[in-house]
């Protein structure tokens, strides 16, 4: 069964009428924001507020999700997870941190001209 943040989460990315992938790059804030608006109780948070649980692989400041009853939540993760390390967005930019960096020990630490 779902939870209210998950089903006023899935209409929500109905209403904006776009993948949650585009909502997440873009108006993740106007989305949050709109959540916390619904759902008493949730609070629309930017990353940076969170730092310390993130790594360096991460900038949490690019983001804002929903935090709610110690779960975190975004268009893409509309059942809530236990850190926000682990909601898509952030998987991403790990994944692409580590590309960089495998990338960039093969040339020698050194960027291309």
């Amino acid at each position: 069964m779902a939870t209210e943040i998950t089903e006023a989460i899935f209409d929500l990315v109905e209403t904006f009428g776009m993948h949650p992938y585009y909502i997440n790059d873009g108006e993740c804030e106007n989305f949050a924001d709109q959540i916390s608006d619904i759902i008493e109780g949730a609070e629309s948070r930017w990353g940076n507020i969170d730092e310390h649980l993130f790594s360096e692989k991460h900038y949490p400041q690019c983001h804002c999700y929903i935090v709610y009853r110690g779960r975190y939540y975004d268009a893409e993760e509309p059942f809530g997870i236990s850190n926000p390390t682990l909601l898509s967005f952030f998987v991403r930019q790990a994944d692409q941190w580590k590309e960089r960096n495998v990338h960039l020990n093969a040339i020698g630490g050194k960027i291309p001209v």
